[in-house]
């Protein structure tokens, strides 16, 4: 038994020397002994490793390996792959096993990485493809895999000062740096663990991005799905230093996030965007923009539910703030389609907007540039568009003009775009529009109708023109069509058809019935008649014309408006008239035919003027420029009323020829009869004494046979 006893302790005793020897072998051993091992390994891959540092490890009470300046070239072009400043290691060597590994640290410092794009052909050179394995094989794997399956835990990450230097094909280089990089508690169990990212990132020509980024995250493989809490990312633009670039920032911070990939990628979460000056953002990113208002594109907050289910992305409880500007919706996308745009649907409730604030500053007339080259029609874009939009607008104001209560509802599908309805409220008017546009071939073709209630003339004028001469409301109904390949081509080929109605206008600074008396009484005059114009003289006249009802019928072929019918009611006058009025230059020319109303024996002004007017027209000429309308702007028009006059002369000068010819006629006609009827008594006469003559001859013919037949 003694012997049994001796034998076990010498056992131990060897298994005691025997760890103590393996301990102390480990503990001395240089690991940089391994470098020649660990070089000729990737001499295979074509890869050449320069040690200038140290290698070192430490065994208990966790295996941890650390490196220091390593730098990995390819073999065969010396081409950099990468340049290792610092890098750690640490498993904690226990849980190992119970086949859980739990990491103390992996962490990489002063580290840099190259990538061109043959960096990937060239290390895969020399590796060798691994033998197919079997469905046995994989089979009796997976359910070893799944017998004894591993736990991973990683309590810390860490990365400070690693730089990747990517080269794209067009020899340009971007570099994408982690300045610090920190994540605790790592796990693939699906409970959350915190993380902290501060990159910067420099592209080619571009600004310097930096992003700051801070949060929980979970992470479960097993479930195919990440899960966050709250993460907040911050992005700089345009400054080495983030002290210089503090207000180019774009925050963007998710909350109740749940992304899965099981299958289709599934995602929810809430989004929140803001920027504390949006001008400051786009500066840093190259991108000047001229606005009227230099104070606005200041603070921006965008803020939604995200979800994305099915390739169906849906952006709900929009919540936007841009400056004074808010705006509420959603926006629905599906991305299932493979080409063109995706169908999107929008649904926009929008507060107060001065778009005037965000257009560029007018330039001065006279140093103006010289007109722009059309631009093309974006007829491939319109094609592809597929979607439903419906926008109200509370209030905005567009060049000045205040405009209230705007709804737009369109569609668009196959080249064809729908504006169901675009209706506001303007100059305290009503206006309601529909319309359409079809794509053919390059050229896009629109029409559509305008309903006007009840628009205020002198406001409307007075934006447009700086004409303040004209009161009234006015309804109207307009047609309008164009069509072209450029935007200058839908301009010069634009044509409306309007037919109005005005209840009552008020024109100033002229009384055209003033004018009509005072023309009236200068033909009367010009007729010999005295004291025509006395009672026109005596009265104190309106500085005005009211005109009520106005009818007028017109249409515009590019710049020009033709007036085809005007007709009015000035007090006992009426009005009638046609023209033109040109908008680029602001010129008019309206022609009036002024006349007594049937109801009227005369104006009360013109009692002295002879009533035969009630059958008569006057005519006026209205013309001139709307920036230069004053009293003597309707005068009468003396080229027609000359024309009129000299059209009676030659009638009654007609009318004496035609009575003297018919006169002439009759006289030649008298002087026919009476000739005619001497012609017939001589004729007569003549016959008579043939007769006699005859009977006279026939007499002796009948004595000559006597005689001779009595020989």
């Amino acid at each position: 038994m003694k012997w049994a006893i001796r034998l076990l302790f010498t056992l131990l005793l060897l298994a005691v020397f025997a760890i103590i020897g393996l301990a102390a072998l480990i503990l001395t051993l240089d690991i940089n002994r391994l470098k020649p091992i660990i070089q000729t390994q990737l001499e295979k891959q074509d890869i050449s490793a320069t040690f200038t540092g140290d290698l070192s490890w430490t065994l208990y009470p966790s295996l941890a390996i650390k490196a220091n300046d390593i730098a990995l070239k390819h073999a065969q072009n010396n081409q950099n792959l990468a340049q290792i400043g610092g890098a750690v290691f640490s498993v904690k060597l226990m849980p190992l096993l119970q086949r859980n590994i739990e990491v103390n640290e992996l962490s990489l410092t002063n580290s840099e990485i190259w990538y061109a794009p043959n960096t990937l052909e060239l290390l895969s050179g020399n590796t060798t493809t691994a033998p197919a394995k079997s469905d046995s094989d994989n089979t009796s794997n997976e359910s070893e895999s799944t017998s004894q399956q591993i736990n991973l835990a990683i309590l810390k990450v860490a990365a400070n000062n690693v730089t990747a230097h990517v080269t794209g094909t067009d020899n340009t280089t971007s570099d994408f740096t982690i300045e610090q990089f920190t994540a605790y508690d790592i796990n693939l169990e699906g409970q959350s663990f915190p993380l902290e990212l501060k990159t910067t990132i420099a592209l080619p020509q571009q600004p310097v991005i930096r992003t700051f980024t801070a949060g929980r995250v979970a992470i479960s493989p097993s479930t195919s799905s990440l899960t966050s809490s709250e993460l907040e990312a911050t992005i700089e633009l345009g400054a080495a230093q983030a002290t210089q670039s503090k207000n180019a920032q774009l925050t963007v911070t998710t909350a109740n996030t749940t992304l899965n990939w099981a299958q289709d990628l599934d995602l929810t979460t809430k989004l929140a965007i803001s920027s504390p000056n949006v001008r400051d953002l786009l500066k840093a990113l190259n991108i000047e923009i001229d606005t009227h208002n230099p104070q606005v594109l200041n603070g921006l907050e965008i803020n939604s539910d995200v979800s994305l289910k099915q390739q169906q992305l849906a952006l709900d409880n929009i919540k936007l703030s841009l400056d004074k500007t808010r705006a509420t919706g959603n926006i629905k996308v599906n991305l299932a389609q493979s080409t063109g745009l995706p169908p999107t649907a929008v649904n926009l409730a929008i507060g107060e907007i001065n778009v005037d604030d965000y257009l560029p500053t007018p330039v001065d007339v006279e140093t103006a540039p010289i007109e722009s080259a059309p631009t093309p029609l974006p007829i491939e874009l319109i094609n592809q568009l597929t979607t439903k939009a419906s926008v109200s607008i509370e209030s905005a104001t567009v060049k000045k003009i205040a405009i209230t209560k705007i709804a737009t509802e369109i569609e668009a599908h196959d080249g064809n775009i729908n504006i169901k309805k675009l209706n506001a409220k303007l100059f305290d008017g009503e206006i309601n529009t529909n319309a359409v546009a079809r794509t053919n071939n390059n050229s896009l073709a629109i029409s559509g109708e305008t309903k006007v209630k009840q628009l205020d003339l002198q406001k409307t004028l007075i934006h447009f023109a700086d004409f303040k001469n004209i009161e009234g409301n006015a309804n109207s109904t307009v047609q309008f069509s164009t069509s072209g390949t450029t935007d200058k081509q839908l301009t010069d080929n634009l044509s409306a058809d309007t037919e109005a109605t005005i209840p009552k206008l008020i024109f100033s600074p002229f009384n055209l019935e003033k004018q009509y008396c005072e023309a009236l009484a200068w033909i009367e005059e010009k007729q010999g008649k005295t004291n025509a114009d006395q009672n026109i003289t005596a009265k104190q006249w309106q500085a005005y014309t009211q005109l009520e009802p106005v009818k007028l019928a017109a249409n515009l072929r590019g710049t020009e408006v033709n007036v085809s019918t005007l007709s009015a009611d000035i007090e006992k006058i009426q009005a009638a008239a046609k023209g033109t009025l040109n908008f680029a230059t602001g010129a008019f020319s309206f022609p009036i035919d002024l006349s007594l109303a049937n109801f009227s024996s005369a104006p009360d002004s013109c009692s002295n003027i002879d009533k035969k007017w009630r059958e008569l027209s006057l005519p006026l000429i209205c013309k001139g420029k709307l920036d230069s309308i004053d009293a003597k702007t309707c005068l009468p028009d003396t080229k027609r009323i000359n024309k009129i006059i000299e059209a009676k002369v030659n009638a009654k000068v007609n009318e004496a020829k035609e009575k003297a010819k018919a006169e002439l006629d009759e006289k030649l006609e008298k002087e026919k009869a009476k000739l005619k009827e001497q012609a017939d008594d001589k004729i007569k006469d003549a016959l008579e004494d043939l007769k006699k003559d005859k009977k006279a001859k026939e007499l002796e013919d009948k004595l000559k046979q006597l005689l001779g037949n009595g020989k």
